[in-house]
């Protein structure tokens, strides 16, 4: 009766023991929830920029940084507005980092509201999306062949905060990745519409 008793607390202790270090992930990327701010210049209408997180762009819409309108948690959330012309882009993204395995899964989770993302003529389109992208880079800093990993995410209406998921594989001679998030249009006429809020921005190895 005893030896079951031990061999019980023993699987026990070896499902808390799991349990505790799925739910402990940790984060490779740092500043999660936007809530560290610096000023940039008036070029992107005084708006706060994200500590720690790099921005690029062309012919971009001004709607864009941290900004304390709405938070999944905390206080602040990272902005996104929208983009009429042809080539528009926006990105905000991580600091490279290293330690990266080869083969292993990295799974990004972000929460995103979505406002006023109907279009011009009044409908909800296809083209109120975003991207999640991860940037491979090998030992000398360069992009690999493959360039990077990411997948288009529609959101065809207003919604409160949902929780998006990317899940990709770590390529051979990866040695380094920056992950972040991305919006932006293609082609003539398309329109990526409405405000998209980011908030709590995980990067784990599964």
């Amino acid at each position: 009766m005893k030896k079951r008793a031990g061999i019980g607390w023993l699987v026990l202790s070896l499902l808390l023991a799991f349990t505790l270090t799925a739910s402990c992930a940790k984060n490779l990327v740092g500043n999660e929830s936007f809530e560290e701010v610096e000023m940039l210049n008036p070029y992107n209408n005084g708006t706060p920029r994200v500590t720690g997180w790099n921005v690029s762009g062309s012919g971009f819409s001004k709607a864009w940084g941290s900004v304390d309108t709405y938070a999944h948690t905390g206080k602040r959330s990272f902005l996104l507005g929208p983009m009429k012309e042809p080539g528009d882009t926006f990105w905000q993204v991580s600091p490279a980092f290293g330690g990266i395995k080869p083969g292993a899964t990295y799974k990004v989770t972000v929460y995103v509201k979505a406002e006023n993302t109907e279009l011009s003529d009044g409908t909800f389109g296809v083209n109120a999306h975003f991207d999640i992208t991860l940037y491979w880079l090998d030992k000398r800093d360069a992009r690999i062949n493959i360039g990077h990993r990411s997948e288009r995410f529609v959101v065809k209406e207003e919604t409160d905060w949902i929780q998006y998921t990317f899940e990709t594989v770590a390529p051979e001679g990866a040695s380094k990745v920056a992950s972040g998030v991305c919006r932006r249009t293609v082609g003539e006429g398309e329109e990526c519409a409405g405000n998209l809020y980011f908030d709590d921005y995980i990067l784990t190895i599964e």
